[in-house]
């Protein structure tokens, strides 16, 4: 790219300029009145002399970097390339200089030359969860023998900051600040606030086909779990995270073809499902190598489609397998990281359901398989998302007992129209942002969703070959099914309040639990 040197010119048009000028003074003035001093005119000279100086400065600086941005344009990773639903896993960050990108909720800026990119984004929510009618007696009527209950008014917090960095379009760094209400034995409310890291990776850059990402991430297998919380319909996710891995450490393979398509790869360490950043990825499984490989395929076919109908729509799948072999000489541990599916819990009231038995020594023991069809589609002020996932684990009483494969499934279904705004899976876009004066009032998002939790049959069977004769696999009931409706008021692209409703039943399984209703009211902040 070449620039029009127009400092060039300057000197010829500051100099018919100022003779023009001289020369309508002297016609229009009167006789006898006194001509436009010789040093303020000097003063004016030497004001544009100073002023194409700057110019000049500027123009070296655009030339200097025009090579470097012309590159980087055509061969750095741009947003999008990466695939979608991987923003949280793979951060390429895009050209810019001290800007605030609305669109992407984040802040970007980069040093003179380009060749060092920084971007800051995050998320503060305040929440208050109302359940109605009297505790344990209109929401639970009985939980699980160690389960958490979490059936009461209160207050909730959530924040999470990401510092992201590139360098020279090829490597970068991302390191994410979260916290996280612990729940002990009772209330994940009245429990301080802890922050962690919840993920801090480097990756590499060798082609938009081809980056290398190692460190701690999102794992890659649940589309829903790939939203960044701030983003998702609801303030807390479906019933599908109880059956897929949160974080993972390991190594990652990604990229993406013509913004179309993308795949991703990694092999990790190997996490339960539903285990948070305190409890999982981490070096909790001693004597026993890596051994969880995760594939994801996702693509958009008609992104570039003249049919604005189906330009929004992308569906993908995603499997993984990993081997749990770590366990007591006798079979019998209480470990978190061996057992099977340790947190089972409904989605805004954050009740837990469903336990195996650990304490009666129910351990993982053998192969684990996940698989994960996906899909979402935005056109517009219209977005919908849903995914089926089963989790398939090999668990049993160890010892002289014959395992048994345990197959558990979820699935999630979810809807959302935008008043004065456009959906997508990074959030509603409003059109016109809050301001009275204009009388604007934002975009209103109205959701709704239905999902469900469903646990092997096998898992509440006394009598068979693999139980211990009078205790069942598991606690709880065989399915939960919620359903729920949101309205999400966007005062601009980085606010949001949030009015969620949701109610979930249980049916069969070894313990009768009454209906869980809850009220979600959350205020959030998105940088």
């Amino acid at each position: 790219m070449k620039f029009v040197k127009a400092h060039r010119l300057l000197p010829a048009v500051v100099f018919f300029g100022l003779a023009g000028l001289s020369q309508a003074q002297a016609q229009d003035s009167p006789v006898g009145a006194s001509k436009t001093p010789m040093p303020s005119i000097i003063s004016e000279i030497k004001a544009l002399q100073e002023e194409k100086q700057s110019l000049d400065l500027r123009l070296k600086a655009l030339e200097s970097r025009t090579p470097q941005l012309a590159a980087a344009s055509s061969q750095g990773v741009q947003e999008g390339d990466a695939g979608p639903g991987l923003r949280d896993v793979v951060v390429p960050l895009e050209l810019g200089n001290e800007y605030f990108n609305d669109e992407s909720r984040w802040v970007e800026f980069s040093n003179f030359s380009g060749s060092a990119l920084f971007r800051f984004s995050g998320f503060v929510g305040a929440q208050f969860n109302f359940y109605p009618g009297s505790p344990g007696a209109s929401l639970l009527g009985g939980l699980p023998s160690g389960g958490v209950r979490e059936d009461f008014n209160g207050f909730l917090t959530s924040a999470k900051v990401d510092f992201g960095a590139e360098f020279d379009r090829v490597v970068g760094l991302s390191i994410g600040l979260q916290n996280e209400n612990v729940s002990t034995g009772g209330s994940q409310f009245s429990v301080p606030v802890s922050i962690g890291i919840s993920d801090a990776f480097l990756y590499l850059k060798l082609d938009p086909a081809f980056v290398l990402t190692a460190g701690k991430f999102t794992n890659i297998l649940s589309l829903e779990a790939l939203q960044t919380p701030s983003n998702q319909l609801f303030a807390a996710p479906s019933m599908v995270s109880n059956l897929v891995p949160g974080m993972d450490l390991g190594i990652m393979l990604s990229g993406g073809v013509d913004k179309v398509f993308d795949y991703a790869i990694e092999f990790a360490d190997g996490e339960q499902d539903h285990e948070t950043f305190y409890t999982g990825a981490v070096a909790d499984k001693p004597g026993q190598p890596p051994a969880d490989l995760t594939a994801r395929v996702f693509a958009e076919p008609f992104r570039d489609s003249d049919n604005g109908n189906l330009k929004g729509l992308g569906f993908g799948f995603a499997a993984a397998w990993d081997n749990e072999t770590k366990g007591s000489s006798n079979g019998v541990t209480t470990s978190p990281d061996n057992k099977p599916w340790p947190n089972n819990q409904t989605s805004l009231g954050q009740n837990e359901f469903l336990i195996y038995n650990s304490y009666s020594g129910v351990i993982a023991q053998g192969d684990f398989y996940h698989w994960d069809p996906q899909f979402y589609y935005y056109n517009g002020s219209f977005g919908a998302q849903g995914e089926f996932v089963q989790s398939i684990q090999t668990v049993g009483f160890g010892g002289s007992k014959p395992s048994v494969e345990l197959v558990n499934s979820a699935w999630l279904l979810e809807a959302s129209w935008a008043f004065g705004g456009t959906t997508s899976f990074e959030g509603v876009h409003v059109g016109k942002p809050f301001n009275l004066e204009r009388g604007q009032w934002g975009a209103l998002e109205v959701a709704a969703r239905v999902h469900s939790f469903y646990a092997d049959p096998n898992s509440f069977v006394t009598g068979a070959s693999f139980d211990n004769g009078s205790t069942s696999l598991a606690e709880g009931p065989q399915e939960a099914f919620a359903y729920g409706f949101g309205a999400n008021w966007w005062l601009n692209d980085h606010f949001k309040t949030q009015l969620d409703w949701e109610e979930t039943d249980f049916s069969g399984g070894n313990l009768v639990l009454n209906p869980e209703q809850v009220f979600s009211i959350r205020a959030a902040l998105l940088i």
